[in-house]
């Protein structure tokens, strides 16, 4: 945007993580974020928290799904072979992110007692140097930085995944003073992805050799990130589902205070999807915000 006029260009901008990505659209510094749900549910809690209503987040639609994204490495020569042997190790993860939420159903999921356990909050980008130095002995982690890890190291991580404990929805997110003022960006840039994605489904090939060319990399080496991950565009009931179960688990696990509970016509705009492409909206209309003038109806 050039003083509130809408640019040509859409101009993108590589974050290390979801959460890095949310933080600058949050604070202006981009339009829109792609990320996953469980910084944007923190994020609607502390709005709510804060009384915060002019300027709203709001998901305009899932581009992905995955339940076999996220996974713990762990450095198996300090013997740790099985879930049970991260008991009173240290363990790198970012903290409110898609990661910590996995990590909190594997705990569950395997029993482990996790006062017994470190977890050492620091970016994605270096976990594997303090691996390397031993300072932790395990991270919670995804590609691209989980393959970066087991090609440094390949014979000295054991890997555990999170499949069928946790899915990953990657939203789509902008603020409410972006859509009101230029809701055609939005819809340019829902365009775009549904173009995108259309033409990775029909000819998949051709989508991850630009993928690898993108990354400087060889198809072989993503082909296992691609094989994990569903592309779609979408506003449906799995982001609903998601994003309550992880309301849930920030409301009993962090410091958020407790809020007047939140609902889907309070964080879902539905307009722009819904002129691009009607049929990937399948929610019902009162589970949308068609309150808001110019952001939430067709």
């Amino acid at each position: 945007f050039n003083q509130g006029k809408p640019v040509t260009k859409i101009t993108t901008v590589e974050f290390g993580s979801g959460t890095e990505s949310l933080a600058a659209l949050l604070a202006g510094d981009v339009e829109f974020a792609l990320t996953a749900t469980t910084p944007v549910a923190a994020a609607l809690l502390n709005q709510a928290a804060l009384e915060v209503d002019d300027d709203r987040l709001l998901v305009l639609a899932s581009i992905a799904l995955s339940n076999q994204s996220h996974y713990i490495l762990a450095d198996s020569s300090k013997g740790i072979f099985t879930p049970r042997d991260l008991e009173g190790k240290r363990i790198a993860l970012m903290l409110n992110t898609s990661a910590h939420y996995g990590w909190s159903r594997f705990v569950k999921h395997h029993g482990l007692d996790d006062g017994t356990i470190t977890l050492v909050d620091v970016p994605m980008t270096l976990h594997l140097s303090l691996l390397q130095a031993g300072d932790i002995d395990a991270m919670v982690t995804w590609d691209p930085w989980g393959s970066e890890a087991v090609n440094a190291h390949p014979d000295h991580l054991a890997s555990f995944s999170f499949r069928a404990l946790d899915t990953v929805n990657w939203l789509l997110v902008t603020r409410a003073s972006v859509l009101n003022d230029n809701p055609e960006a939005a819809e340019r840039l829902l365009t775009t992805y549904a173009r995108t994605i259309t033409a990775i489904n029909q000819n998949r090939h051709d989508g991850l050799r630009w993928h690898a060319r993108h990354l400087g990399t060889d198809i072989s080496s993503i082909l296992e990130q691609a094989n994990n991950i569903i592309w779609h565009l979408t506003l449906d009931w799995s982001i609903i589902t998601n994003m309550e179960s992880q309301m849930h688990w920030l409301r009993a696990t962090t410091a958020v205070d407790e809020v007047t509970r939140i609902t889907p016509r309070q964080y879902i705009a539905a307009a722009p999807l819904t002129r691009v492409s009607p049929a990937n909206v399948t929610l019902p209309v009162y589970l949308t915000c068609p309150h808001i003038e110019g952001v939430c109806t067709p």
